[in-house]
């Protein structure tokens, strides 16, 4: 019994481990979406005010307030907002 256990102890860490990682994973990529989504709702709102409005900031700032730099590191996201014209 002690041989079964020892040999099933290593694959069923790594297999919570990486249970753990997916599951930081699938909510990191949530949170990327809904800030996304809202930071975008925020500067439409603004421009549909005022079309001269610096909607590019607009997203940056909004980004930079619910999703931290700290969170954007650990996580490994890259955000990166641009004009396209």
């Amino acid at each position: 019994m002690a041989v079964i256990f020892g040999l099933l102890v290593v694959p069923s860490i790594a297999l919570v481990g990486g249970i753990v990682d997916y599951g930081l994973a699938v909510k990191t990529k949530s949170q990327v979406a809904a800030t996304l989504d809202s930071a975008m709702l925020a500067a439409m709102l603004q421009y549909t005010k005022d079309d001269t409005v610096d909607y590019e900031q607009i997203i940056k700032d909004y980004i930079d307030k619910n999703f931290t730099q700290a969170a954007k590191t650990r996580h490994g996201v890259i955000i990166d907002v641009a004009k396209t014209t």
